[in-house]
Formats: C-alpha cells, sequence, structure tokens
C-alpha cells in the first residue's frame, strides 16, 4: 500500500506539473503571438511611410509647375510678377541680408544691404514696422527708419527719415535728418541739424 500511495502522488504531482507548465507555455504562446502582431502592425506602417517619402514629387500636393508660377523670369536672372497677382506677406518680408539677433515683428518691411561679412544690420521688432539703409531699428509699433544709419524709432508711429544716429524717442515723434538728433516729447520733431 505505501508504494501504491507513493506512486499515486507522484503521477498526482505530474499531472499538476504538466498542467502548470501547458498553462504557462499557452500563456507565453498567446503574449508572443500579440507581439507577433503589433511587430507586423508596425511593419506595415514603417512600409507605408517609405513609400509615401519615396513618392516622386509630382506625385506630392504640395508640388507646383513652373508653368503655374506667378513670376516670369529671364535668363538673365531676372524675374517679374505678373500684373495679375498680389502678394500677401502676414509675417513680414526681408530683402537682402537677415539680422540674427533681431526679433523681428509681425507685418514688417526690412531691406537691409548687410556688412561686409553678409550679415543683415537693420533690425523691424516693431510690428508693422519698416527699415531702409543700414544699422536702423524700428522698435514700435508702426515705426519707420527710411534710410541713413544707426538711426532708431523707437516708440509706436515714430519715425527717423535718415541721416546718422538720429532717435525718434516719443510716440508720433519725428527725425528728419541731421546727425545725433534726439525727438524727445509725444508729437515731437527735429527738421535736422547737429545735435
Amino acid at each position: 500500500m505505501g508504494v501504491d500511495v507513493v506512486a499515486r502522488t507522484i503521477a498526482g504531482i505530474s499531472i499538476t506539473t504538466s498542467f502548470i507548465f501547458g498553462w504557462r507555455l499557452q500563456e507565453v504562446s498567446y503574449g508572443q503571438n500579440n507581439h507577433q502582431s503589433e511587430i507586423s502592425s508596425l511593419r506595415a506602417e514603417l512600409d507605408a511611410l517609405k513609400r509615401k517619402i519615396s513618392m516622386p514629387l509630382e506625385q506630392t500636393n504640395t508640388s507646383r509647375k513652373l508653368e503655374d508660377s506667378p513670376f516670369s523670369c529671364t535668363e538673365d536672372g531676372w524675374c517679374a510678377a505678373s500684373d495679375r497677382h498680389r502678394f500677401l506677406f502676414p509675417m513680414g518680408v526681408v530683402i537682402g541680408a537677415k539680422k540674427k539677433d533681431c526679433q523681428y515683428g509681425t507685418a514688417t518691411l526690412s531691406v537691409d544691404a548687410g556688412d561686409y561679412f553678409g550679415e543683415g544690420r537693420n533690425c523691424p521688432s516693431g510690428a508693422g514696422s519698416v527699415t531702409f539703409g543700414k544699422y536702423n531699428l524700428a522698435g514700435g509699433d508702426g515705426a519707420t527708419v527710411t534710410g541713413g544709419q544707426s538711426n532708431a524709432a523707437n516708440e509706436d508711429a515714430s519715425t527717423v527719415a535718415g541721416g546718422n544716429t538720429n532717435s525718434a524717442n516719443y510716440w508720433y515723434s519725428s527725425v528728419f535728418g541731421g546727425n545725433h538728433n534726439s525727438a524727445n516729447g509725444v508729437s515731437s520733431s527735429v527738421s535736422g541739424g547737429e545735435f
């Protein structure tokens, strides 16, 4: 009877172990199938993305044919817009060189020949501001510096027309030229001269 009990116990343990091992093996297999399914899905997405990236330009919606351009260009490098188009630049336009450390305002215009190294020197940082010339700053909204060098229109609706090292420092103030002049009151103006 002792051998029979031992044999039954070993058989019971063996069956239980087989059942547990089979159940865990089934769980691992099921988990592996899920991972395989996820991997297959990711591979399909990657293949689709690769096809999109390698798609010729003619098949993309963002490309445009040269014939559709509003510009006509000559062989000597000049291009002109047709008289049928207007152009809208909400952020602004820089003609020439861009100043690296300028925080350009919105709807700005800058004509900047740059320095000897090709770096821009004008900065229209106010919204709707304009700079021409060199080393000029239009810091107020609607401020303009239309020429000269090292001039600053520092407040809203201020203007410096030209000259050297002139500044319009209050709202609606203007300096029309000269050297080292400052308009330092609201709606003040300096017509020119020096200091």
